[in-house]
């Protein structure tokens, strides 16, 4: 019988590629989409607004298909 056990993180991504270095813009203020942006860039335990890091990896969206590490989900799971 098998006795190893293996973790693969199939859903593991480098932030320093993709989020690290910026929020998403800012909606326009008192709206539920600013309340929404708002809370999203806050640590839910603190309040805190996370830090954004000054590396400099570049970075890659969708519209950089291949490097982007964020649009390949469906793919993953077929493949899974």
């Amino acid at each position: 019988a098998l006795q190893k056990r293996y973790w693969i993180c199939a859903f593991c991504v480098n932030q320093h590629a993709s989020i690290c270095g910026s929020f998403p813009q800012e909606p326009q203020r008192y709206t539920e989409e600013h309340a929404v942006w708002d809370v999203a860039r806050r640590d839910t335990v603190t309040g805190d607004i996370f830090p954004l890091c000054d590396c400099r990896e570049p970075k890659y969206f969708n519209d950089s298909p291949d490097e982007c590490e964020l649009n390949k989900f469906d793919q993953m799971m077929f493949l899974l």
